[in-house]
């Protein structure tokens, strides 16, 4: 069977062995429903072995899994999970996942259309299962969160503008409690290695001041075998940097490990798409991990953040966070209102001086013209 027929609401399970060892190596999947940007209202979950019911190793939203973050399809190529033709519909995933005794995948529609979901799992049987090796089992999980912009210096209480706001002032250190303001991509106990993200970002209103705000001025932190306290062990240099560009890209551009699928357009108002995926460079962890990313430089930028994190590690694996309602999932709330509010005052504005502004001002350029001539 490749495909099912899934009601709005409604889980189906499309991968269920039991007392097996394995490695699933593939998974295909495409899908059909008329509501637009589906697939963040499509859900992926899987249990591995011993997994409770209430806390899976895999739980995200289909698009963030294969690697685009807002529902958008796109074609997109990376080594580990692909959006292929046509127009990113045709999605793949080659992450392994091993498992010593039983796994399961299943899909929910939180859509309010049926789904026409289509699908098929490679996986390798061992026999002999991995009794002498230690196992770290294949883990995904979405998180999102919105921040309001903050244009004060935290230390100064100087009002920042322009470049200062951008990235030339204020610093985010563990002494001033910057440190506690960061995205979190990622916070689990256990041994093993974090693998990579896949980041959206979708700026909420801009300043007066600071109209064409570029959000990748902020820097990756992640805390290894230290409880997520003190200093980071890695202290990354920039949005931009962490995931492998430069000079604020707009462009789409796929490599193996690194890409942008949505740049963000014209001052990146609209939505912004990264992957970074460590492969050749495991972030690895004996006791812990925490890897987050400031919103903007020192935590200034206001807007949306989201993550799907990719890991390897042995279980037991810590709980995590369960997964935003089908609303949340979707730009709503404060942060929909300000945006819309921002866009409804500019759409006045625009109106009110077509209407009164530009008459008397043409007249007045063509009249200077005509005196001129």
């Amino acid at each position: 069977m490749d495909f099912y027929k899934i009601a709005p609401g409604e889980k189906r399970v499309i991968f269920d062995v039991k007392d097996v060892a394995g490695i699933i190596t593939h998974i295909w999947t495409t899908h059909m429903v008329f509501q637009r940007r589906a697939s963040r209202a499509i859900i992926l979950r899987m249990w591995w072995d011993d997994d409770p019911v209430e806390s899976p190793s895999v739980e995200t939203p289909l698009c963030d899994f294969f690697g685009i973050a807002w529902g958008i399809q796109r074609n997109m190529v990376s080594l580990p999970v692909q959006n292929s033709v046509r127009g990113g519909r045709g999605r793949n995933c080659w992450w392994p996942m091993p498992f010593q005794k039983a796994a399961r995948i299943e899909v929910q529609n939180l859509n309010r259309k049926s789904l026409g979901f289509y699908f098929y799992v490679d996986w390798e049987e061992y026999p002999r299962g991995f009794a002498d090796e230690k196992l770290l089992y294949f883990h995904a999980h979405y998180r999102q969160q919105d921040f309001a912009g903050r244009w004060v210096d935290r230390d100064t209480g100087e009002r920042l503008a322009g470049g200062g706001w951008q990235g030339g002032k204020g610093k985010n250190t563990l002494r001033n409690g910057g440190y506690k303001e960061n995205y979190l991509i990622l916070e689990t106990s256990g041994e093993g290695h974090y693998a990579g993200v896949t980041m959206g970002i979708k700026r909420g209103r801009p300043s007066w001041w600071v109209p064409f705000a570029w959000p990748g001025e902020g820097d990756d932190m992640i805390w290894i075998d230290s409880q997520g306290e003190g200093e980071p062990q890695l202290y990354g240099t920039g949005t931009e940097d962490y995931f492998n560009t430069a000079f604020s890209p707009t462009e789409h551009y796929c490599a193996p490990y690194h890409g942008v699928v949505l740049g963000g357009g014209l001052a990146w108002r609209k939505e912004i798409s990264y992957y970074r995926f460590h492969v050749e460079d495991p972030v690895t962890f004996k006791k812990d991990v925490k890897v987050t990313i400031e919103h903007g430089h020192d935590n200034h930028y206001g807007g949306r953040w989201t993550s799907c994190a990719y890991w390897y590690q042995t279980e037991p694996h810590s709980r995590q966070p369960a997964l935003p309602s089908y609303k949340e999932l979707f730009i709503g709330g404060s942060l929909a209102k300000k945006v819309t509010g921002y866009t409804a005052l500019i759409t006045i504005l625009v109106v009110l001086f077509l209407l009164f502004a530009w008459p008397p001002l043409a007249s007045w350029i063509c009249q200077s013209q005509f005196n001129r001539d």
